[in-house]
């Protein structure tokens, strides 16, 4: 095995932490990278604090970050949200992203692979605020296009759980 074999192995099994809630009224917009050694790594801060967001694997080293609630410096209470992030760990960079046409929090996300289109779409649904309306991107083809909405009766036809992707909970992505 290479150098590169060994690293991918460590990058797959590292898990990260972004932005969140401490119970007691504490929000924050910190990153952190926990390695299976027990090492944990500090990020990149978010521009905002964020928390009942999720998050979705784009490619081996973008993710991206939607919508939550979002909480203003200087202000106690935070407004749910229709924005996106892409971090990027190679850059260690964190952009906006195309905005939801609904404001979630704690919705259910994740990038599937379309037959269909023969794309991967990141699939949006559910959450305080969402409604029972499907969003999806396209970002590999229409990077700068955004969301569309799909049906807006879940049918038994789409199943997602909070925190699950194409690769299951536990997703991974590289870290510089």
């Amino acid at each position: 095995m290479n150098n590169e074999d060994a690293l991918s192995l460590v990058i797959f099994l590292m898990s990260s932490i972004i932005g969140g809630y401490d119970g007691s009224g504490k929000y924050f917009k910190s990153t952190e990278f926990v390695y299976p050694d027990g090492r944990v790594v500090p990020g990149i801060d978010l521009p905002q604090r964020r928390r009942s967001h999720c998050m979705a694997k784009l490619d081996s080293t973008r993710a991206l970050i939607i919508s939550g609630y979002v909480y203003e410096d200087g202000k106690t209470g935070g407004d749910r949200s229709a924005s996106t992030l892409i971090y990027d760990s190679e850059k260690n960079s964190i952009e906006s992203g195309p905005d939801l046409k609904n404001t979630r929090s704690s919705p259910a996300c994740g990038v599937f692979n379309s037959d269909l289109l023969q794309a991967p779409l990141v699939m949006v649904a559910g959450g305080s605020g969402g409604g029972n309306a499907v969003e999806m991107w396209d970002y590999t083809r229409n990077f700068g296009a955004g969301w569309s909405k799909g049906k807006k009766v879940l049918n038994n036809s789409i199943i997602m759980a909070k925190g699950c992707s194409s690769i299951g909970s536990t997703d991974s992505f590289v870290k510089s």
